[in-house]
C-alpha cells in the first residue's frame, strides 16, 4: 500500500471517516495529504451512497439487468 498522492511506502493507519472507512496517514514530511482512504481516486471516492448500494448496482449490472431495474433496487435501498 502506498499514498496515492506521493507514492510512499511509509504509511500507518489514523482511525476513522464517517462513513467507518479506515484512514491512513502518510509520513513523508513533504506530501501534501495528510490523511486517505482507500477509496482515494476511484468512483465511490465522491459518491455518498454506501458500500452495499454500489455492491448491489454492480452486481445488477454484471447479470444484465436493465439500468430501470438495477436503479430500483438502488433507490429500494436507499430508503432504508
Amino acid at each position: 500500500m502506498v499514498c496515492p498522492d506521493c507514492g510512499c511506502e511509509h504509511i500507518t493507519k489514523a482511525g476513522f471517516d464517517q462513513f467507518g472507512d479506515q484512514r491512513y496517514k502518510c509520513h513523508n514530511h513533504d506530501c501534501k495529504r495528510a490523511t486517505f482512504t482507500l477509496k482515494r481516486n476511484t468512483l465511490m471516492y465522491y459518491s455518498k451512497s454506501s458500500k452495499q448500494q454500489w455492491l448491489i448496482f454492480f452486481e445488477c449490472l454484471f447479470h444484465g439487468e436493465t439500468i430501470k431495474t438495477t436503479m430500483w433496487y438502488y433507490v429500494k435501498i436507499s430508503d432504508n
